[in-house]
């Protein structure tokens, strides 16, 4: 037994040591919190409704209050701020800023004071304290408790469910707001245990895709490839103004919600679904690889067997087209495949690697041509080229795209 308690106290100790991501010596105690640095984040959880992105958006100090903390933590699950309340808290009275949250939080059961009547509302919070938090926001409290209870087992069940990775700190270091930022990014991603009555009996279990967000937000989250835009095409369908296509699913596209270069790429997406309709709230393109070229008759560029080859000065690039490919040529799909089109004569070339085998599996071509106004139809919407009148753009096509 004694032996047994000596081997205990070493791996607590060898854990204690190693919840260390490498990162946070890297900030300096006095510099100030960077915006700039955090911008892809801040924009993602504040489309998702989960922070205060003007919290994050000024160049203050690095570090987090407890009252700071409590707003940010009721924000993650939507505990609204209370309207009317006790004030335990000496140093906590109904006119201090974050009062509404600290009460919220202390009344929902996930943060209390440092005593009794006190709070240090404008005290820094410690990097264990918020993970606590968190965890117990999750839903994982009592394993945490049966665990090893503070810190260690709150600590050990936060790096299990994945709510430490990436993170830049080291327990007993302050909370800093990119700390806390990534801190809830997993947290809401994470999977969150749900109780179950059976009689008397309550059990609590873990389903996919349970997480956070889709609990107490009905947001929910996917990957897939953007098959349609109202412009490009990969298919015979294509999306309509204000919507794209992913994996075969329209998705409504808000005005608000800004999507470029997005089309042929695969997403990372959070979307709401409401009788049958998918709307997006955010998405980004996810751990993909691609290069586009501006061609012309002075660049040395060429294709030939599957592969593009780049001549500079120096040396030869190529790029391998993958076995199963898309080619879109000027706004809709390539099929059969053209290898005389392959290669505009004066246009782009984007190749896209969405799964990073470091092949291209679709590539999107837009070849340019010279087109002098001659005549304009207004019944037809059209215009003819000046030299060949038999060429025609037909804009009575594209309304739908305006």
């Amino acid at each position: 037994m004694k032996i047994n308690r000596i081997i205990a106290l070493i791996l607590s100790v060898i854990f204690i040591l190693s919840v260390n991501v490498t990162g946070f010596a890297a900030e300096a105690e006095d510099a100030p919190f960077e915006p700039a640095v955090y911008n892809e984040i801040i924009s993602m959880l504040s489309a998702l409704g989960v922070i205060d992105a003007e919290y994050y958006a000024i160049d203050a100090p690095i570090y987090v209050t407890r009252g700071e903390f409590a707003e940010a933590a009721a924000r993650i699950i939507g505990i609204n701020p209370l309207d009317d309340f006790n004030a335990d808290f000496v140093d906590v009275p109904a006119s201090h800023s974050r009062a509404s949250y600290i009460y919220a939080m202390k009344n929902a059961g996930y943060m209390s004071g440092v005593s009794a009547d006190a709070f240090l509302p404008d005290e820094n919070i410690n990097f264990e304290q918020a993970v606590s938090v968190l965890v117990k926001l999750t839903g994982y409290n009592d394993v945490a408790l049966a665990t090893g209870g503070y810190p260690t087992g709150y600590l050990t069940i936060a790096t299990r469910n994945g709510i430490l990775d990436n993170v830049d700190s080291v327990m007993g270091a302050l909370l800093t707001k990119g700390a806390l930022l990534e801190l809830t990014k997993n947290t809401i991603l994470c999977d969150i245990l749900i109780p179950e009555s059976y009689g008397t009996t309550t059990s609590y279990v873990t389903r996919e895709g349970v997480n956070i967000l889709s609990h107490y937000y009905k947001i929910y989250e996917g990957v897939g490839i953007v098959e349609a835009d109202p412009v490009y095409t990969m298919g015979t369908e294509r999306a309509s103004v204000g919507e794209i296509i992913i994996d075969g699913v329209r998705y409504q596209k808000p005005d608000e919600l800004p999507l470029y270069h997005i089309f042929g790429r695969k997403v990372n997406f959070f979307y709401k679904s409401k009788s049958n309709v998918r709307t997006l709230v955010f998405a980004k393109t996810d751990g993909i690889k691609e290069i586009s070229f501006v061609v012309d008759p002075n660049l040395d560029f060429s294709f030939s067997a599957g592969t593009y080859t780049y001549e500079t000065p120096e040396k030869t690039l190529t790029y391998k087209i993958g076995y199963n490919y898309n080619v879109i040529y000027n706004m809709n799909e390539l099929y059969p495949i053209d290898q005389d089109k392959m290669l505009p004569s004066t246009g782009t070339v984007t190749l896209i690697d969405n799964d990073a085998d470091g092949t291209y599996e679709v590539i999107i071509i837009d070849e340019f041509k010279n087109f002098i106004f001659g005549s304009y139809s207004e019944k037809y919407d059209k215009f003819n080229d000046l030299v060949d009148p038999n060429r025609v753009i037909d804009f009575g096509k594209y309304d739908s795209y305006q």
